[in-house]
């Protein structure tokens, strides 16, 4: 019995070894095409706006490539900016407004991609204009005010003067915006244009802010306490703020721990009648809120 159960576990073995996997497909070295491109005019600026995935036609990624503007199927030289998903090229309007320019793009690595689907404009003249606006912090974010006259205006937003992407941030008809997505020690850079039919105005000139969080958080709210079992519980609420990191807990001048306290809740065996404690909140950026003062009856 026991060689014939080797020579099954042989013969099992045989046959397996003797069969071929399917073949795998070739690696495939052909970038995919950029699907679409949007055309932007502002004034006398046209910029060329794309996204791309950055993968072989087999869905592999690829490590570096090169990407060419063709316009009027002729490669044309053109700085090309990457920020937040999208690429763009911008391209000064001397003598081109009122023709036809149809651009595409070639994606290159050891192979090219197809040239992306056609996408054309006629640029137009549109008329001078001197938007302007100013730029200040508040508690809330930075706030924008212009005289919108009415009128939809765009607003831009990027980290440099030199990188705003050309894709519309927000949109207003009021004479301001207040942008509430900042944090502290960032710089924010803006500009703003009107909206011009299916154009826009030329971009106002831009302006950059770095956000300096100085505020203070609200304090603790429903501060109380409980003795039980000979131990002090010390209760509160948190303020509805994004930025509050928890609470700090000071006796008799002294901070009781050295990081905030980010639950509801203290508990203290060392305490006696009279004590009285300080209880701050603390955000993101180390303020501090007025404090709440608690003594022990």
């Amino acid at each position: 019995m026991r060689f014939k159960g080797l020579t099954l576990a042989f013969l099992a073995a045989t046959v397996a070894c003797g069969v071929k996997s399917s073949p795998q497909p070739p690696l495939s070295y052909t970038p995919e095409k950029v699907q679409s491109i949007t055309l932007k005019q502002q004034g006398d600026i046209l910029y060329i706006i794309w996204q791309y995935s950055g993968r072989y036609t087999d869905g592999r990624k690829i490590g570096k490539f090169q990407q060419q503007i063709l316009l009027n199927e002729k490669i044309k030289s053109l700085k090309i900016h990457k920020s937040d998903g999208y690429y763009w090229a911008k391209l000064k309007l001397d003598n081109q407004k009122g023709k036809e320019l149809c651009f595409q793009i070639k994606v290159i690595t050891k192979k090219e991609s197809s040239v992306s689907n056609l996408k054309c404009i006629k640029p137009i003249k549109t008329p001078l204009q001197s938007l302007s606006f100013s730029l200040k912090q508040t508690q809330n974010g930075v706030k924008l005010n212009f005289n919108s006259k009415g009128k939809e205006i765009l607003v831009y937003k990027g980290s440099s003067k030199e990188e705003i992407p050309p894709i519309i941030y927000a949109k207003t008809q009021t004479d301001h915006f207040l942008d509430k997505d900042v944090k502290n020690k960032n710089k924010y850079c803006y500009y703003i244009t009107q909206k011009l039919g299916n154009v826009e105005s030329t971009p106002s000139d831009t302006k950059c802010i770095t956000f300096l969080d100085t505020y203070p958080p609200p304090p603790p709210k429903n501060v109380s306490y409980v003795i039980k079992q000979k131990k002090l519980y010390i209760f509160w609420d948190l303020p509805k703020d994004k930025d509050i990191i928890g609470v700090i807990i000071e006796k008799k001048g002294e901070k009781i721990l050295n990081v905030p306290i980010k639950s509801y809740y203290f508990i203290d065996t060392s305490f006696k009648k009279g004590d009285i404690y300080t209880i701050y909140t603390v955000d993101k950026a180390g303020n501090k809120s007025k404090p709440v003062y608690l003594k022990i009856e």
